[in-house]
């Protein structure tokens, strides 16, 4: 079994820390990656890791600053990430991007492929800032603008740009180790995943 089998491998594996420009770092470990945003009181993530994966997370968190207790108030999705979501959650973050497929039963989110039915997100663990196209945040000194995809890897996919920075965060509409996971049970398409990827070329600059 797909699922159950990525949850054991996610619970062990390395998360490793890597800084970026300004106040900025990833974590690369069980999954895609985590953009972080670091400030005097807290820290600011972008995308979730597999929720088996979390005391390995907070450890890498910790790691880039020790405090506050209070270690991520705001999350910001690229993407249905519904075990994550709720994990982050629980220890008080906020979620901005798409919400729809979350409110639902996660019953149209199964995998197909995997065999697996995903819960429905519990509520607070629903997004407390929507939006349809583009959304601007100013949190820590920074300036993030987030841009809804048309449906790519799912139909609910956003990026996120750094500006001062000028770091891109595309989530899952990148891959690049083998080929893209395209989730047609939520509405994405090889067709936009292809526009996802033009468009991405389009918006990463040469510095």
């Amino acid at each position: 079994m797909l699922v159950p089998h990525a949850l054991k491998e996610a619970a062990t594996a390395k998360v490793t820390v890597q800084t970026l420009r300004r106040n900025i770092s990833v974590l690369y470990g069980a999954g895609g990656n985590i953009a972080v945003l670091t400030g005097p009181t807290e820290k600011l993530l972008v995308d979730a890791e597999i929720v088996s994966a979390r005391p390995n997370v907070f450890a890498a968190l910790t790691s880039i600053m020790p405090t506050p207790s209070r270690i991520d108030q705001t999350l910001t999705g690229t993407s249905i990430t519904p075990a994550g979501m709720s994990g982050l959650h629980e220890a008080g973050a906020g979620h901005s991007g798409p919400r729809k497929h979350a409110q639902a039963p996660f019953e149209r989110h199964a995998r197909r492929s995997w065999n697996h039915t995903f819960p429905a997100a519990p509520a607070g663990a629903i997004p407390s800032t929507v939006f349809k196209e583009d959304h601007t945040l100013q949190v820590n000194g920074a300036t993030l603008i987030l841009k809804h995809y048309m449906p790519a890897h799912t139909d609910s996919d956003i990026s996120v740009h750094f500006t001062e920075a000028d770091i891109f965060h595309t989530g899952d509409t990148f891959w690049n180790r083998n080929y893209p996971f395209i989730d047609y049970s939520t509405g994405g398409s090889i067709e936009g995943t292809i526009r996802a990827a033009e468009a991405n070329l389009a918006r990463v600059t040469t510095r």
